[in-house]
C-alpha cells in the first residue's frame, strides 16, 4: 500500500515545489524573478490535474483496497490455521490485530481526508482560473 502512496511523489515534489517557489518569486520586483516566478506558475497548473487525479487514484482506491484485501486475506488465513473456530471479523481477539485494524482505518480516513482537500483545492483552483480569464 506505501508503494501506491509512493507513486505520487515524482508529481507531488514538482508540483509543490512550483507551487511555494512561484508565490515566494512573485513577491520580489525583478524581471528576472517574475518571469521565472510566471513559468513556475504555469509548471504548476500543468501538473495540478494529473496530481490530483493521481493522488485519488491511488491514494483513495488503490492502497486502500490493497490494504483491505492484504488484511482480509492475512485474517483469513488466520482462521483457517486456528480451526476455523474464531468468527471472521474486522476486530480480533488479539490486542496487536485490532491495533493494525485501528492504524489501517487510521491510515485510511487521513488519505480520504487529504484526497478531499486536494480535489476541493483544485476545484477552487479552476474556478480562481475562470474567473480571472472571464475579466
Amino acid at each position: 500500500a506505501i508503494l501506491f502512496g509512493e507513486l505520487t511523489n515524482p508529481l507531488q515534489l514538482p508540483w509543490e515545489f512550483a507551487r511555494i517557489a512561484s508565490k515566494k518569486l512573485s513577491e520580489k520586483r525583478t524581471d528576472a524573478a517574475l518571469a521565472t516566478s510566471r513559468d513556475l506558475k504555469r509548471l504548476y497548473e500543468s501538473l495540478s490535474l494529473p496530481y490530483t487525479l493521481l493522488y485519488v487514484l491511488c491514494r483513495v482506491f488503490y492502497a486502500p483496497g490493497f490494504t483491505l484485501r492484504h488484511i482480509y486475506v492475512w485474517y483469513t488465513r488466520y482462521n483457517l490455521r486456528t480451526g476455523g473456530d474464531v468468527p471472521l471479523s474486522f476486530i480480533s481477539p488479539q490486542p496487536f490485530c485490532t491495533f493494525v485494524y485501528l492504524m489501517v482505518f487510521i491510515t485510511i480516513s487521513v488519505s480520504w481526508q487529504w484526497a478531499h482537500g486536494i480535489v476541493t483545492g483544485y476545484i477552487k483552483f479552476r474556478a480562481k482560473r475562470r474567473t480571472q480569464k472571464k475579466a
